[in-house]
């Protein structure tokens, strides 16, 4: 119960009451500690050594501060000391690595001290009382007597350790009788367990779990910034996580802060539904969509510090409206209908505030209904539409039929941004600025002369042009496409760019591309929702003599090359360049998500 209050191990609530015990004990405000680990830590990739039989123990030193917890701030111990013994890597193995396997010559000249000697040891021991659990084996009464000799030299001062029998915690602490009195360490013993039960009772009285920076992904955040910003979203919500943007959201973000008012980034769907409908069970199954995956349950912050950032709320439900319309006659209920989707994209998003995801259900008849589904793009990409209507109608028809929705778990979107800070970034240049050399083109489009209005005083105007392509056309496509064992993007892509080199007299050309940004390598990624599409160059360079299916094979190549890279940021690529931001003046994207199917469906 004590951990649910500030997401603490044992050794985190254990060492806060020993660090003050010390202070209270000894006047000591800073007390260095050897502190035993089992060292079975994952050092080694894909290394499982849970079951290995082996001495694996590890020991370090730690710093304690009970003066922290002086004046009733328990609070404040609490929190430093899991903070202090969350900074120390893989648990502190490898400081028996440096000190004892590493050349010495080398640590002295890199001026390494690591010759700090703790007084006091602690270990704590475990559970032992679940191992027998289920087990013919129990603990014998009989006793085995001293298990060290009582002649034997201590290495500290103080040896403490505590184990867990029979639903008891108990601590042992080994001392020299030349050096302390028996009612001295008694004393002691007293002070750390008033001082764990002081611990303790603050954990189980508080009402909600408080952050500390390493329960966050957010890098560099102090506990008092962090703090601070909690502060600051209380209104919101209880704060669950916090996190960088990714490098197409600090895009969308940057863009929608120029001009507040611009719906390029707002995205609307709409669709007739026929049939009975439950408006209040549709509630329920979107709130569980809503609490299911953390990317609907963002906000953006921009105003905290000198960068943005994403906060996720603990608990959010799902934005619903509902409007009976069957009052109105029909032109009526068509004029409303379309008034409202255009007041509903005019409302737009506050990203720092709203929730960025809503739905709308205006019912037009006994058994018709509009919805309008809107959210910010910023909050994730076309790719979800469809899974996320799948699990929403899913759970919808499981709670009208008495059921709880089967759903399988989910991945969180904070993963993906884990992925992303373990990308290395110098081999990622190194690809595009080889991709990108001695390109020296500027590719323009075929364009009107006199340029309209809204495009010279730099208003942002969206206009369609549909061109559709017949079934006979397509079935050729693909036929070409499997032929030469490439996509059917790839095929797209090789077409335009040799299009583009008609236009522009060249056989070199550069147009961006939007991809997926996937990857394959974190499990469930498929059915994650957030905003994971990046925009990179593609560059299309013929050579004499070479046919159309070489090149396209080659973009192929190229394309299966660039997918080791593709989640770098594009204004990095673009800086490599001569062009800079002017790179890329138009993209091309092969959307293949069988939304409308699924909402059909």
């Amino acid at each position: 119960q004590a951990h649910r209050a500030y997401n603490t191990e044992m050794n985190d609530l254990l060492l806060a009451a020993l660090g003050k015990a010390v202070y209270d004990w000894s006047g000591s405000e800073r007390v260095l500690i050897n502190l035993e680990g089992h060292g079975r830590e994952a050092i080694v990739p894909d290394v499982d050594i849970t079951r290995t039989v082996g001495w694996f123990t590890s020991q370090f030193p730690v710093v304690l501060d009970g003066s922290l917890g002086e004046g009733g701030h328990t609070a404040r111990l609490i929190k430093r000391t899991k903070e202090g013994l969350r900074h120390i890597p893989q648990k502190g193995i490898g400081y028996g690595i440096l000190r004892y396997l590493s050349d010495m010559n080398v640590l002295e000249k890199a001026d390494v001290q690591l010759q700090a000697q703790p007084e006091i040891s602690f270990n704590y021991l475990g559970q032992f009382d679940q191992d027998y659990k289920g087990n013919d084996l129990q603990p014998s009464a009989y006793s085995i007597g001293v298990p060290v000799s009582t002649n034997a030299t201590m290495d500290f001062a103080l040896d403490i350790n505590g184990v867990i029998e029979d639903g008891e915690l108990m601590f042992t602490i080994r001392y020299g009788t030349t050096q302390f009195r028996h009612e001295t360490i008694a004393r002691l013993g007293e002070l750390l367990a008033s001082n764990l039960r002081e611990v303790i009772h603050h954990c189980v009285t508080q009402e909600r779990t408080v952050l500390t920076p390493s329960d966050v992904l957010l890098n560099h955040v102090t506990l008092d910034e962090l703090e601070q910003l909690v502060e600051d979203t209380r209104d919101l919500g209880e704060l669950e996580n916090v996190y960088a943007l990714t490098p197409m959201q600090k895009g969308m973000l940057f863009f929608s802060l120029m001009d507040e008012n611009s719906a390029a980034y707002f995205e609307q769907a709409t669709f007739e539904l026929n049939g009975r409908f439950d408006v209040v069970t549709f509630g329920k199954s979107l709130d569980l969509l809503v609490q299911r995956h953390e990317a609907l349950r963002t906000n953006v912050i921009n105003t905290w510090k000198d960068e943005p950032v994403q906060v996720v709320f603990r608990h959010r439900s799902g934005e619903l409206y509902y409007e009976d319309l069957r009052g109105l006659e029909k032109e009526e209920r068509e004029a409303r209908v379309k008034a409202f989707v255009l007041e509903d994209k005019a409302k737009g998003f506050r990203l720092a505030e709203d929730a960025l995801i809503r739905v709308s259900i205006l019912q037009t008849g006994d058994e018709t209904y509009h919805f309008v589904w809107s959210f910010h793009h910023i909050l994730m990409d076309g790719w979800c539409l469809s899974f996320m209507t799948q699990e929403v109608f899913g759970s919808y028809l499981a709670l009208r039929a008495g059921h709880e929705p089967a759903l399988e778990p989910v991945t969180p979107f904070s993963r993906f941004i884990e992925w992303l800070e373990r990308q290395d970034r110098e081999a990622a240049l190194q690809y595009w600025r080889g991709y990108l050399a001695d390109y020296e083109q500027q590719i323009t489009l075929p364009q009107q002369k006199a340029l309209p209005k809204s495009v010279q005083v730099g208003e942002y105007v969206a206009e369609d042009l549909e061109c559709d392509f017949q079934p006979e056309l397509v079935a050729q496509i693909e036929r070409v496409a499997k032929q030469n064992q490439v996509t059917i993007n790839t095929l797209i892509q090789t077409v335009w760019g040799v299009l583009l080199q008609k236009y522009n007299h060249s056989s070199d050309v550069v147009f961006g591309s939007v991809v997926s940004g996937r990857p394959g390598d974190i499990p469930g990624v498929e059915h994650m929702i957030g905003l994971f599409i990046n925009t990179i160059p593609v560059r299309v360079q013929s050579e004499q003599g070479e046919t159309f299916a070489e090149l396209m094979k080659r973009t192929q190549r190229q394309a299966l090359a660039s997918n080791a890279y593709d989640a770098f940021p594009l204004y990095e690529i673009q800086a490599l360049t001569e062009q800079k931001q002017d790179l890329i003046n138009h993209i091309m994207i092969f959307e293949n998500y069988p939304v409308e199917q699924q909402v059909e469906q």
